[in-house]
């Protein structure tokens, strides 16, 4: 249940990831810690294990946004799988905001996972309230992995969110987790609106106290043998990697989908083809002043997650592998449409931006986007509250609603934490990716992250939702100001009283 600390002026609710052993649980939490580097608040901590298995629980904090018109710490905990550890398994559950059912999609693994979906129904039914739950069809790289669609079929789930994922790559983590969130926010919000929302008042517990609470359960005394016999069953039922002598002749091994082998992008220059920069006079300029400084080698290294980026004459350089075409119209169309969705930044976007698609080695063609180099409003906050810091807050605040604007009217995503805008000459532009088509749940998401990022900056949290919201009646339309009030939980009408800079 949703605990209010007085003290630190916030919700902590409590997101428990469920799942058979083996099924990528403790991967989902720790992929989550690199995802919200920024947000989290405790690094990834897991007391106890065996050859990887979870013995207790794994434990992250996060701050998520709001809820109820409070900034929102949320306990992220995954359960031991064991089921000789089903006792500790229960209290985790008992005390769940929402479950995050993480199944293996084989087959094999979604049977196992339906019969341990019985005892998060058997909890409900305990004690007397619908915790909400989001399935996790994990291990999609199988060649036998089914849909999420037809997991949610095999556990008889059809109308519960449902997230195809490797968690492995992180593929679908954070989408998982935003959607468990959100599951939490739509309920206690419901509750509060039918005036039945209940929440514990005090401090929330912490890790060592969950420990010391379990350490209290009994547990079988050959629970380690147990477990061994528990961990070698499920090697033959859903085991990825079973050994060739343990395969019959005629069984073909289960082999994973193979990612497509790195290329090497080159840095652009000034021999970019006609129609392959923009803007196309001034563009070419910028191409050839950064062309002097390469040297003899443009080849740029992709990092483990298949991007680059470099810094030449006063700009950044970014392009990744998702940015790759081996057909050039394709990339002469996705670098219009990029020049196009910039443009619909307005203000936002920073001066002097460039795009060109550059050919490899390999005749692919790679997208680069180049950007006057600024420091972020990470790097100038200094968590004081001069004149000076709160110009920038405000600043800051101003163009997160231009952004959420945008993201109305074009329907692309932005990220919109204060990592993602830059100070250029008094103007915050926005540094950040334009992620492609979003719907505006994704936008309620964005703007909590932006508030949780805040909150861990220091900022004075209940000040920037004030000027939030006033800049959002000041800033959109009537109709936008309904449409993000429905995602982001902002009234929709204006406050009547002053507000606080």
């Amino acid at each position: 249940m949703a605990i209010f600390d007085p003290q630190q002026q916030r919700m902590c609710v409590r997101i428990v990831y469920d799942g058979a052993a083996g099924t990528g649980k403790t991967t989902n939490l720790a992929s989550l810690c690199r995802l919200l580097a920024t947000q989290h608040t405790t690094e990834l901590y897991s007391p106890g294990e065996i050859d990887g298995r979870t013995l207790y629980f794994d434990w992250v904090q996060v701050l998520t946004g709001v809820v109820c018109g409070f900034p929102v710490m949320c306990q992220i905990i995954s359960v031991p799988g064991q089921t000789v550890l089903t006792p500790r398994r229960r209290h985790l559950l008992s005390t769940a905001d929402a479950v995050v059912l993480v199944c293996d999609s084989a087959p094999a693994g979604i049977e196992r996972a339906r019969e341990g979906l019985a005892l998060v129904d058997e909890m409900a039914r305990q004690h007397g309230r619908l915790v909400p739950l989001v399935v996790q069809a994990n291990k999609q790289d199988q060649v036998t992995a089914l849909t999420g669609a037809q997991c949610l079929v095999q556990l008889e789930r059809p109308e519960a969110p449902v997230v195809e994922a490797i968690a492995t790559e992180g593929i679908g983590v954070l989408d998982t987790f935003m959607a468990a969130f959100r599951a939490v926010s739509r309920a206690m919000q419901a509750a509060s609106e039918r005036d039945d929302l209940h929440v514990t008042v005090g401090r929330a517990p912490v890790a060592a106290e969950v420990l010391a609470r379990l350490d209290r359960e009994t547990l079988d005394p050959e629970w380690a043998a147990e477990m061994f016999l528990e961990e070698l069953q499920a090697s033959f039922l859903v085991g990825s990697e079973l050994r060739d002598d343990l395969r019959s002749e005629d069984e073909p091994p289960i082999t994973k989908r193979s990612a497509p082998p790195l290329a090497v992008p080159l840095a652009p220059d000034h021999e970019v083809e006609a129609g392959f920069v923009w803007p196309a006079h001034t563009g070419r300029q910028v191409l050839t002043s950064l062309g002097e400084a390469y040297g003899h080698d443009r080849r740029v290294a992709l990092d483990v997650d298949g991007k680059a980026a470099l810094m030449a004459c006063g700009y950044v350089l970014r392009t990744s592998r998702a940015d790759r075409f081996s057909d050039r119209e394709e990339a002469r169309a996705a670098l219009v449409r990029a020049a196009r969705e910039r443009t619909k930044l307005d203000g936002l976007l920073p001066p002097d931006t460039v795009l060109a698609a550059q050919a490899a080695t390999d005749g692919a063609l790679w997208l680069w986007t180049l950007t006057t180099t600024m420091p972020t409003l990470v790097e100038l906050d200094t968590n004081a509250e001069t004149a000076e810091q709160l110009a920038i807050r405000r600043r800051y605040v101003i163009a997160l609603v231009d952004a959420v604007g945008v993201w109305l009217r074009h329907g692309f995503a932005l990220r919109l934490e204060p990592l993602s805008f830059g100070m250029s000459e008094g103007t915050v532009r926005y540094l950040g990716p334009l992620g492609g088509a979003a719907d505006e749940e994704a936008l309620g998401a964005a703007v909590n992250g932006a508030i949780a990022a805040v909150t861990r900056l220091g900022w004075d949290v209940r000040a920037f939702l004030a000027s939030f919201e006033q800049e959002l009646h000041a800033r959109l339309t009537r109709e936008e100001v309904t449409r993000a009030s429905a995602v982001t939980g902002f009234p929709s009408a204006p406050a009547p009283t002053g507000v606080v800079d």
